[in-house]
């Protein structure tokens, strides 16, 4: 079945980040609910975001080399869908752990690939006009904030089972809707050297302005990291 492309998007998008919005900002509840310590949740997400930062690349470099980004954006949302139902049936930090690793190592190349799918498609037309970037992610942005509302009507600090089940739901219609998105072919990218890319990363590093702009991100990431654990937990 083919949609317009611009509709393709926004249903991806959508599902994609209501997915998010149901579930990021209550897992750290879910886990403490789970009988988890404050250091086991920490321990835990720390260790999710380290696999998100090798399984990302990695996983984004593999789609990219077998030109199958629809394929593998499928399967990386199934998966994660998968671990999301998992994770009702893990009773140990140790079974937890290994569930959300794997949940992390699934979700983290499915921005980046549904990113690249979207820009690499022919520009097309809606309402007469260029169809933009920027609404499929104005249309996320309003998917993840309606899933965390929602989700909020269905949860008591004693019952967070609807945060597993609809974000494993959801996850599930995102792989689903990948059917819908049109062909895309990616141009074969000119293949640089080992010793090419470490001398742009070298270049980068001696610019004051771009070790600044690293620096306060690594702050401003850091800080959200904490905040955006605990949060939930403390109101």
């Amino acid at each position: 079945m083919r949609i317009n492309a611009p509709a393709a998007y926004i249903i991806l998008y959508a599902l994609m980040y209501a997915a998010f919005g149901v579930a990021s900002p209550f897992w750290p509840e879910y886990f403490r609910a789970k009988a988890l310590s404050s250091q086991e949740i920490g321990l835990l997400l720390g260790a999710a975001m380290v696999v998100r930062l090798a399984a990302g690349p990695l996983v984004g470099r593999l789609a990219d080399i077998s030109e199958s980004l629809r394929s593998v954006l499928a399967g990386c949302a199934a998966l994660a869908a998968a671990m999301a139902a998992a994770l009702s049936f893990a009773d140990s930090f140790v079974m937890l752990l290994c569930v959300a690793l794997a949940q992390a190592a699934a979700l983290a190349p499915m921005t980046s690939i549904a990113d690249a799918l979207s820009v690499s498609a022919a520009r097309p037309q809606l309402a007469g006009k260029p169809f933009e970037y920027g609404w499929i992610r104005g249309a996320a942005s309003a998917a993840f904030a309606s899933g965390t509302i929602i989700i909020g009507q269905f949860i008591r600090p004693d019952h967070l089972d609807p945060v597993v089940w609809l974000n494993a739901m959801l996850l599930l219609a995102a792989a689903a809707a990948t059917a819908l998105l049109p062909p895309v072919r990616t141009p074969a990218e000119p293949r640089t050297s080992r010793s090419a890319d470490r001398m742009g990363m070298h270049l980068l590093l001696r610019i004051p302005r771009f070790r600044s702009v690293l620096a306060v991100s690594a702050l401003v990431y850091g800080s959200h990291a904490m905040h955006d654990a605990f949060a939930v937990i403390r109101w």
